[in-house]
């Protein structure tokens, strides 16, 4: 995304990501889900607060969105149609491999929100299950959109640097959508 322009903040969740110090405790990391919708809102202030000196300026505060995977997407679904959690600020949501309803009053998702919604699942994902994605998407308000990944699992093709049709699939709709 950031080489078609866009500024791309990411940040390691302190107890749910594994590369982050501390490192991944399941236990503590699914504890943690109701702060990290707090902890992107809290990014989403110091880009915009500090864009001068990080990005020279070129953040549009009316044209943010949110990604993020697995459990990152779980927090992405809170940050943009939670009633719990919700950045009005966020316009868009691209969550991959994860399921709405995690962070707080799973009923509390999808009430009368328009934000665009654009959803990536493998349909062979043993993680967090393909039915989480479909849930969530008849629940969703339009605009939405889904793209599912036939035979994937959880990962690919969505970390790392996956290659292929897929991947293609996967740059070319996310940054579309954006």
């Amino acid at each position: 995304w950031a080489s078609a322009g866009y500024v791309v903040a990411a940040p390691a969740y302190p107890l749910s990501n594994s590369n982050a110090d501390g490192s991944f405790i399941r236990a503590n990391g699914f504890a943690d889900a109701a702060n990290q919708p707090a902890d992107a809102t809290f990014v989403i202030n110091q880009v915009l607060e500090r864009q001068e000196a990080l990005v020279g300026g070129i953040v549009d505060p009316k044209r943010i969105g949110a990604s993020g995977h697995s459990f990152g997407g779980s927090t992405t679904y809170a940050l943009g149609y939670s009633r719990c959690c919700r950045d009005r600020r966020v316009k868009a949501a691209i969550p991959m491999s994860a399921c709405a309803g995690v962070v707080r009053d799973p009923g509390g998702y999808f009430r009368d929100d328009a934000t665009p919604l654009l959803i990536l699942h493998g349909d062979a994902d043993t993680v967090i299950s393909y039915q989480r994605a479909v849930e969530a998407f008849a629940a969703a308000q339009p605009p939405k959109f889904g793209l599912t990944f036939v035979g994937a699992g959880h990962s690919e093709p969505f970390t790392g640097l996956p290659a292929g049709v897929q991947a293609m699939a996967l740059t070319h709709g996310t940054v579309d959508f954006w």
